[in-house]
Protein backbone atom coordinates (compact mmCIF):
# COMPACT_ATOMS: atom_id res chain seq x y z
CA UNK A 1 0.00 0.00 0.00
CA UNK A 2 2.53 2.37 0.63
CA UNK A 3 4.18 1.69 -2.37
CA UNK A 4 1.32 2.86 -4.31
CA UNK A 5 1.36 5.95 -2.31
CA UNK A 6 4.62 6.56 -3.18
CA UNK A 7 4.00 6.68 -6.97
CA UNK A 8 0.72 7.95 -7.26
CA UNK A 9 2.69 11.34 -5.30
CA UNK A 10 5.72 10.72 -7.85
CA UNK A 11 3.14 10.86 -10.88
CA UNK A 12 2.06 14.43 -9.27
CA UNK A 13 4.56 15.51 -8.38
CA UNK A 14 7.01 14.34 -10.93
CA UNK A 15 8.63 18.05 -11.92
CA UNK A 16 9.52 18.95 -8.34
CA UNK A 17 12.23 17.42 -5.64
CA UNK A 18 10.75 14.22 -4.77
CA UNK A 19 11.93 11.91 -1.47
CA UNK A 20 11.72 7.99 -2.65
CA UNK A 21 10.75 6.40 0.74
CA UNK A 22 11.49 2.83 -1.48
CA UNK A 23 14.62 1.72 0.42
CA UNK A 24 16.69 1.04 -2.72
CA UNK A 25 15.46 4.17 -4.63
CA UNK A 26 17.74 5.94 -3.13
CA UNK A 27 16.85 9.75 -2.78
CA UNK A 28 19.89 11.19 -3.43
CA UNK A 29 20.24 9.58 -6.79
CA UNK A 30 16.78 10.21 -7.92
CA UNK A 31 17.58 13.66 -7.04
CA UNK A 32 21.27 14.02 -8.50
CA UNK A 33 21.45 17.14 -11.01
CA UNK A 34 22.23 14.49 -13.18
CA UNK A 35 19.58 12.62 -13.78
CA UNK A 36 17.09 14.22 -15.91
CA UNK A 37 13.91 11.26 -15.47
CA UNK A 38 13.39 7.98 -13.71
CA UNK A 39 10.93 4.99 -13.06
CA UNK A 40 10.33 2.85 -10.27
CA UNK A 41 8.65 -0.09 -9.45
CA UNK A 42 8.84 -2.71 -7.21
CA UNK A 43 12.01 -4.45 -8.80
CA UNK A 44 14.12 -1.63 -9.91
CA UNK A 45 14.83 2.27 -10.61
CA UNK A 46 16.37 3.28 -13.48
CA UNK A 47 17.46 7.27 -13.99
CA UNK A 48 18.29 8.47 -17.64
CA UNK A 49 20.64 11.43 -17.38
CA UNK A 50 19.64 14.60 -19.81
CA UNK A 51 20.46 14.58 -23.08
CA UNK A 52 24.51 14.83 -24.05
CA UNK A 53 24.83 16.54 -27.39
CA UNK A 54 27.74 18.05 -29.27
CA UNK A 55 30.27 16.06 -26.89
CA UNK A 56 32.00 14.40 -29.92
CA UNK A 57 34.94 13.11 -27.64
CA UNK A 58 32.82 11.82 -25.11
CA UNK A 59 34.09 14.47 -22.50
CA UNK A 60 30.84 15.64 -20.88
CA UNK A 61 29.66 11.94 -20.96
CA UNK A 62 33.32 10.44 -18.98
CA UNK A 63 33.33 13.76 -16.85
CA UNK A 64 29.25 12.41 -15.67
CA UNK A 65 29.80 9.23 -15.25
CA UNK A 66 32.75 9.86 -13.27
CA UNK A 67 30.71 12.06 -10.82
CA UNK A 68 27.83 9.65 -10.64
CA UNK A 69 30.15 6.86 -9.02
CA UNK A 70 31.91 9.85 -6.98
CA UNK A 71 28.40 10.15 -5.75
CA UNK A 72 27.01 6.41 -5.25
CA UNK A 73 31.10 5.45 -3.24
CA UNK A 74 30.16 8.07 -0.97
CA UNK A 75 26.34 6.62 -0.62
CA UNK A 76 28.28 3.26 0.41
CA UNK A 77 28.23 1.29 -2.54
CA UNK A 78 31.55 -0.47 -3.73
CA UNK A 79 33.17 -1.37 -7.16
CA UNK A 80 32.28 -4.93 -8.38
CA UNK A 81 33.21 -4.48 -11.68
CA UNK A 82 34.11 -1.98 -14.15
CA UNK A 83 34.54 -1.47 -17.98
CA UNK A 84 35.75 1.47 -19.76
CA UNK A 85 36.20 0.73 -23.67
CA UNK A 86 35.97 3.56 -25.91
CA UNK A 87 36.94 1.73 -29.49
CA UNK A 88 40.11 3.41 -29.55
CA UNK A 89 41.76 0.25 -30.99
CA UNK A 90 38.64 0.12 -33.48
CA UNK A 91 37.51 3.31 -34.54
CA UNK A 92 40.98 5.96 -35.83
CA UNK A 93 39.14 8.89 -35.07
CA UNK A 94 38.94 9.56 -30.86
CA UNK A 95 35.51 12.16 -32.29
CA UNK A 96 33.81 8.85 -32.66
CA UNK A 97 33.41 8.17 -29.05
CA UNK A 98 29.57 7.97 -28.83
CA UNK A 99 28.74 6.33 -32.00
CA UNK A 100 31.72 3.48 -31.01
CA UNK A 101 29.31 3.11 -27.25
CA UNK A 102 26.43 2.42 -29.10
CA UNK A 103 27.94 -0.50 -31.32
CA UNK A 104 27.95 -4.08 -30.05
CA UNK A 105 31.13 -5.27 -29.62
CA UNK A 106 32.77 -1.81 -30.09
CA UNK A 107 32.70 -0.23 -26.64
CA UNK A 108 31.32 -0.06 -23.31
CA UNK A 109 31.23 2.34 -20.51
CA UNK A 110 30.02 0.97 -17.18
CA UNK A 111 30.11 0.72 -13.53
CA UNK A 112 28.57 -2.12 -11.08
CA UNK A 113 28.69 -1.85 -7.86
CA UNK A 114 27.20 -3.14 -4.40
CA UNK A 115 26.52 -1.46 -0.88
CA UNK A 116 24.79 -4.76 0.49
CA UNK A 117 21.28 -5.28 -0.19
CA UNK A 118 21.46 -3.02 -3.46
CA UNK A 119 23.00 -3.74 -6.48
CA UNK A 120 23.90 -0.44 -9.04
CA UNK A 121 25.08 -0.51 -12.68
CA UNK A 122 25.85 3.04 -14.17
CA UNK A 123 25.86 2.83 -18.16
CA UNK A 124 27.03 5.31 -20.69
CA UNK A 125 25.01 4.41 -24.05
CA UNK A 126 25.25 5.64 -27.11
CA UNK A 127 22.64 7.56 -29.79
CA UNK A 128 24.51 8.20 -32.36
CA UNK A 129 27.40 10.31 -32.94
CA UNK A 130 28.68 13.07 -30.14
CA UNK A 131 25.27 12.19 -28.56
CA UNK A 132 24.36 10.22 -25.53
CA UNK A 133 23.01 9.73 -21.97
CA UNK A 134 23.79 8.04 -18.51
CA UNK A 135 21.40 5.59 -17.33
CA UNK A 136 21.75 4.32 -13.69
CA UNK A 137 19.62 1.40 -12.11
CA UNK A 138 19.61 0.31 -8.99
CA UNK A 139 18.27 -3.37 -8.04
CA UNK A 140 17.45 -4.77 -4.46
CA UNK A 141 19.59 -8.24 -4.07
Amino acid sequence: MALKRVIAVSAILAASVLMISVAWANPTIANNPIIESYTVDEQSFVGVGHPITNDMYGSQGRAQFSDMVDALEELGYIKEKSEQLDGSNLYENPSEFWQCIKIDGCGQYYWIGKNGNEMVTITLVGKRNGVGHLEVEIKPI
